[in-house]
């Protein structure tokens, strides 16, 4: 359903995010890449700047203007650096995070979340544990 929703509207980037959100949880996470990097390419397009988060800059665009494209950008960069976080690519997620912290000091998208929780699997602290699919009441492992 949401790939049908990007084959015949790709310009709607709310669908990227359902996209890669929903592989993450599924544990496919190099679809989850692949899903965020098209989100970026989108988001970049209709911003109007470089899809290549290397080349972007304080004012390469209004990073801080929450229904843009700029800020959808920034949200997927984020994700994308915890998808790769999660695939053991902390070099390269650091490296993001690094950027995320130039074009959002504010931190308005989160990134030092993602930082807090690289820093804790630096140290060998446990990951927190992710909501089980039990519900209240129910019996079992």
């Amino acid at each position: 359903m949401i790939r049908g929703v990007l084959a015949s509207r790709p310009e709607t980037l709310p669908a990227y995010f359902a996209l890669y959100k929903l592989y993450f949880r599924q544990s496919r996470l190099g679809e989850a890449e692949a899903a965020a990097r098209l989100a970026l390419d989108e988001a970049a397009r209709q911003g109007g700047f470089p899809s290549d988060w290397h080349a972007l800059e304080s004012r390469t665009a209004s990073w801080t203007a929450v229904d843009s494209p700029a800020h959808f950008y920034l949200f997927s960069l984020k994700a994308l650096a915890f998808i790769l976080l999660r695939q053991g690519q902390g070099a390269e997620s650091s490296r993001i995070l690094d950027k995320l912290a130039e074009l959002d000091p504010s931190d308005c998208v989160g990134a030092s979340v993602i930082r807090a929780y690289a820093a804790g699997a630096a140290i060998g602290e446990p990951r927190p544990a992710w909501p089980s699919k039990r519900f209240p009441g129910q019996n079992g492992p």
